[in-house]
C-alpha cells in the first residue's frame, strides 16, 4: 500500500481515545473527552480527544493533532517510525520502499558484540574503570560498559554501548587504555552504517528518556564518560558521537524537551563548541541554559568526588544569551577596538531565536548591561538578519485588560460547548452583552464550516476561554440540549428586551420634541406607532 493511503486507513482504524487513553486518564464529556494534558503541568482539564474525528487538542497550550502527531510528541520517534509501527499492528502492508531499513543481521552482530565485550572486562580494563574513573559495579552494569581486548577495532579500549533513541544498540565508542594510550587516538567509534548515522544519534538519549519527562530538561556535555557521570547523580544528558552537533541532532531533541543545558569544557575547544551549539539550538527555538563550570569537566567533578557540586551547578544554570551579553561586557574592557569587536561577535546571539518578541528582550537586555543605546542595538541586529525584531509594544497595550465572567455568561458558555448546534443561524446573539473573550469565541463557533467542531476554534494562551473550560470540565452532570435551547433563548429575549426598551427610549423623546413644538400630527402618529406595538408585543 502505498504511504498516503496507509496513512489514511490507519487514522481510519485507529482508535484514538484507547491510543491516548494509554498515557493519558480521559472522561468522557459530551462527545468529547477530556484528561489532563501530558505535554504540559495543568491541575484542570484542557486536553480533548474527538475520536469521531480522530484528532486532540489542549486548550491550555495548544498542542493538537492526529494520532501520529501526539505519538510523535509522546513518544519521540520519528513520524515515518510510528506510521510503520501502527501499519505492523493493523496488519497493514507498506511499500517496499518504506519498509524498515534495520538490518536484524546487524541488530544480533552488535549484541553479539557486546556480550563478548562485557565478558572480557576484567582484570586491568576493570581497574581502570573502578579505581580511576571511581565507578562502582551497578554503574558499569547499567551502562553495559566492556573491554575491546583484541579486537581489531577496539583493541585495548574500553568499549561503551551506543543505543538509538529507540533503544536498539546500534554501535560503540572506545576508550584506549593502557601503553598505546599516548600513541593512539583517544577515543574511536564505529562506522556509519545502515542502522547508524552519527548525525542522527545522541549517546544517553535513550538512557535520559525517563529523566528527561521527569524533568524537563536535558544537558548537552562533550564525551561519553561526562554523560555516564551525570545519569549517575540522576541528571539527563547527551553527547555526540564523535561528530559536531547537527540539525538532526537539535531537532531528535525537540520530541523530548525545549530546555537544554550547556556543559561543555572551559578550554579553547570547549568555548568555541559551546559558542556553535547555542546558535544552533537558539535557531530551533530552546531555552537555553549554560552550566558554569570552573576547569574541570562533568567526569572530572565525578572521579574528585563532587558530585553533589556537579548537580548543584546544573541545577543553577543561568540564560545562556544573558551570560554571551555579559561576556562581551568583559571582552570589549580593553578599549573601542575590543568593544566593538565584541558587539559585532554578539549580534548574532541577539537575533538567532525564531520569535522576534524574544529576540527583542534579549536587545533589551543587551542593551541595559552593556550602558549601549537600544535603537543602535536594534539596528545593528536588524543589518545582521533583518526581521529578526518585532515591534515591542507601546506601554498601553501591555496592561492587558482584565476580562470578568458573569455566571450568566459561565451558563451560556458551558451550554455552547455542550451544544454548539443550538446557535445555528442565531448570529443575533452577537448584540448581546458579553465579555470580549466570550463574544470573539461566539463569533468563531457561529462561522465554523460542516465537519468542523470546538477543536478547530483557536484560543490565545492568554484568553480567559482556557480558565472557563477548564472550570466547566469540572461540572459532573452535563446540559442536555433542550436546557441549551432554554439557555439561549433567555440570552435572545434579553437582546429583544433591549431593543424594545431602545425604541421606546427613541419614540419618547420624539413624542417630547414633537409636544414642545405643538405639532399634534406628530403627537398623534408617535401615540398610535407605541400604542400598535405594545399592544401587539415586541416580535
Amino acid at each position: 500500500m502505498k504511504l498516503e493511503e496507509a496513512i489514511t486507513e490507519i487514522k481510519r482504524r485507529t482508535d484514538l481515545v484507547r491510543v491516548i487513553g494509554q498515557t493519558v486518564k480521559l472522561k468522557k464529556h459530551g462527545p468529547n473527552y477530556l484528561g489532563l494534558c501530558p505535554f504540559h503541568a495543568e491541575k484542570t482539564p484542557s486536553f480533548n480527544v474527538r475520536a469521531d474525528k480522530g484528532y486532540f487538542k489542549c486548550f491550555g497550550c495548544g498542542a493538537s493533532g492526529d494520532v501520529f502527531s501526539f505519538l510523535e510528541k509522546q513518544t519521540g520517534q520519528l513520524f515515518i517510525d510510528i506510521v510503520k509501527r501502527l501499519a505492523g499492528e493493523l496488519g497493514i502492508e507498506l511499500d517496499s520502499k518504506y519498509q524498515p531499513k534495520n538490518d536484524p543481521s546487524l541488530l544480533e552482530a552488535m549484541a553479539e558484540m557486546q556480550t563478548g565485550f562485557k565478558a572480557q572486562l576484567s582484570g586491568e580494563a576493570l581497574a581502570y574503570l573502578t579505581h580511576k574513573r571511581k565507578y562502582p559495579k551497578a554503574i558499569i552494569d547499567a551502562r553495559g560498559l566492556g573491554f575491546g581486548g583484541t579486537h581489531f577495532q577496539f583493541r585495548s579500549r574500553i568499549t561503551i554501548p551506543i543505543h538509538n533513541h529507540r533503544g536498539q544498540l546500534v554501535a560503540f565508542g572506545g576508550r584506549i587504555i593502557g601503553p598505546d594510550e599516548k600513541n593512539k587516538p583517544k577515543y574511536v567509534n564505529s562506522a556509519a552504517s545502515e542502522i547508524y548515522e552519527k548525525s542522527q544519534v545522541l549517546y544517553g538519549l535513550y538512557e535520559s528518556l525517563a529523566l528527561i519527562k521527569q524533568q524537563k530538561r536535558v544537558v548537552l556535555v562533550e564525551g561519553y564518560f561526562d554523560v555516564i557521570a551525570l545519569l549517575a547523580l540522576g541528571i539527563p544528558a547527551v553527547a555526540p558521537c564523535g561528530t559536531n552537533l547537527t540539525d538532526s541532532h537539535a531537532e531528535l531533541l525537540k520530541k523530548y524537551t525545549q530546555e537544554i543545558s550547556l556543559c561543555f569544557d572551559q578550554d579553547a575547544a570547549g568555548k568555541a563548541a559551546h559558542q556553535k551549539a547555542l546558535l544552533l539550538f537558539l535557531s530551533k527555538g530552546f531555552q537555553v541554559r549554560a552550566v558554569k563550570l570552573s576547569d574541570k569537566d562533568p567526569d572530572s567533578f565525578w572521579q574528585q568526588g563532587q558530585g553533589d557540586l556537579l548537580v548543584k551547578l546544573c541545577d543553577q544554570a543561568e540564560d545562556a544569551v544573558q551570560l554571551r551579553i555579559e561576556q562581551a561586557l568583559q571582552d570589549g574592557m580593553g578599549g573601542v577596538h575590543e568593544r566593538i569587536q565584541a558587539l559585532q561577535a554578539l549580534m548574532p546571539f541577539l537575533s538567532a531565536y525564531p520569535d522576534p518578541l524574544i529576540n527583542r528582550q534579549y536587545v533589551r537586555l543587551a542593551a541595559k548591561i552593556l550602558k549601549e543605546d537600544e535603537a543602535l542595538l536594534v539596528r545593528s541586529v536588524l543589518k545582521h538578519r533583518p526581521g529578526s525584531l518585532a515591534k515591542m509594544p507601546t506601554p498601553e497595550n501591555t496592561v492587558k485588560q482584565a476580562v470578568t465572567w458573569t455566571d450568566a455568561e459561565k451558563l451560556l458558555f458551558r451550554a455552547l460547548i455542550s451544544h454548539p448546534q443550538v446557535l445555528q443561524g442565531r448570529a443575533e446573539l452577537l448584540q448581546a452583552d458579553l465579555n470580549k473573550d466570550l463574544l470573539g469565541f461566539v463569533e468563531r463557533l457561529l462561522v465554523l464550516q460542516p465537519g468542523e467542531n470546538l477543536l478547530d476554534i483557536p484560543v490565545p494562551r492568554d484568553s480567559t476561554i482556557v480558565r472557563q473550560l477548564q472550570e466547566a470540565s469540572n461540572y459532573l452532570e452535563p446540559i442536555s440540549q433542550e436546557e441549551s435551547e432554554s439557555i439561549l433563548e433567555g440570552w435572545l429575549k434579553r437582546i429583544s428586551l433591549k431593543k424594545k426598551n431602545a425604541w421606546l427610549v427613541e419614540q419618547h423623546q420624539k413624542l417630547l420634541l414633537a409636544s414642545s413644538q405643538g405639532n399634534l400630527d406628530q403627537v398623534r402618529e408617535a401615540l398610535k406607532s407605541q400604542s400598535g406595538v405594545l399592544r401587539k408585543s415586541w416580535t
